[in-house]
């Protein structure tokens, strides 16, 4: 007996469905097998940058740098613990305890003792800023000064490529790793004075900016005067009655700065600081928490170790212009971000040294 009407409908529609349920079987196993690829090669890439960092460590342990990265949290919660057991009397002196108050990673020797040591916080894609630097000023002469700078690794594979090659050429690089996202700069700045204190011997530190240039003659010329104090210096140019910016006060209140203003400090392109300072800073690293402000930072960090800072006339901010202009006064000039106006101020201080 011949099917029906109603019954080749009934068929075709079972067998309409069950071909629309098989192709959504076959699109989900598709879209879960590409979803599950998707996640190996994330997971690869994490494991490829863990990887490079490790070859990044083994790289800079053959320059002479040691670096123990964290690995978990729990090792930040272990230093907070210790950190709030130094309190009183307990509290150890910078130079003798074990105890880090800063992520630091870097942990090398100097290989000689200077007179002035200079840091410079940056980013680890300004390479050319740095090799700017390097080409300028920066190069040593007898072991006097020594230039580093601080940065810290990134995610970024080609650029981890890039600061592999650039530790294995020059032994003038500091690695942090910092979590305080909203105080990085400030961080840094933390983890270069400890660094410093801790790794290496000098009379005077000289904190600046990147886009700076140096005039270490004249920077020379003015610790051997009688113009700065021979201890306990805090020197710079001050910034008296500076306001808070308003979208961080949120950040000052929940520490505890109420004030709309901060206490004087000094301010950008860079300050000087003498070795006792530093030191009496590195003692108040516990007590005094991160702010946004990394300079205005240093300036609590020595209010609360009873210094006051020092103006001085020649660190003041010299606006880059279209000649680049030479003033032999001046010690620092901010900003300087072509490298062609680094050259010219360098040939231009050189020239007036020997004239």
């Amino acid at each position: 007996m011949a099917p029906s009407m109603f019954e080749k409908k009934l068929r075709n529609t079972i067998l309409m469905v069950i071909y629309a349920f098989s192709l959504w079987c076959v699109f989900y196993t598709v879209q879960f097998h590409t979803k599950i690829n998707l996640f190996d090669d994330a997971r690869n890439k994490t494991t490829d940058f863990y990887f490079r960092l490790d070859n990044l460590e083994s790289e800079v342990n053959r320059i002479g740098f040691i670096i123990s990265a964290e690995k978990n949290s729990s090792d930040t919660l272990k230093l907070e613990e210790n950190k709030g057991k130094l309190s009183g009397n307990q509290k150890e002196d910078a130079h003798t305890s074990n105890l880090m108050s800063t992520n630091l990673i870097s942990q090398t020797q100097c290989k000689h003792e200077y007179i002035v040591l200079i840091l410079i916080p940056t980013q680890i894609i300004m390479f050319q800023r740095r090799e700017n630097i390097r080409h300028a000023w920066a190069s040593d002469y007898r072991q006097r000064w020594k230039t580093l700078f601080i940065l810290e690794p990134t995610e970024n594979r080609h650029e981890m490529e890039l600061l592999s090659n650039e530790i294995a050429k020059y032994d003038d690089i500091i690695i942090s790793k910092n979590y305080e996202n909203p105080c990085k700069l400030t961080s840094q700045i933390r983890t270069g004075l400890e660094w410093a204190f801790r790794f290496c011997k000098f009379k005077y530190l000289l904190k600046i900016e990147d886009y700076v240039f140096l005039n270490v003659p004249r920077l020379f010329e003015l610790i051997s005067s009688n113009e700065v104090p021979k201890k306990e210096l805090y020197a710079g140019s001050v910034m008296f009655k500076d306001p808070v910016d308003p979208t961080k006060r949120r950040i000052l209140t929940k520490q505890g700065l109420k004030s709309k203003l901060f206490p004087r400090y000094c301010g950008g392109p860079g300050y000087l600081l003498t070795r006792d300072t530093v030191e009496h800073m590195i003692n108040q690293l516990s007590r005094v928490k991160n702010i946004p402000n990394a300079n205005a930072y240093v300036g609590y960090l020595a209010l609360k170790s009873g210094i006051d800072p020092i103006h001085l006339d020649t660190f003041e901010k010299i606006k880059e212009t279209n000649t680049c202009d030479y003033n032999g006064r001046v010690i620092l000039y901010h900003p300087v971000k072509s490298n062609e106006c680094m050259d010219k101020l360098f040939r231009a201080s050189v020239h007036d040294r020997i004239s």
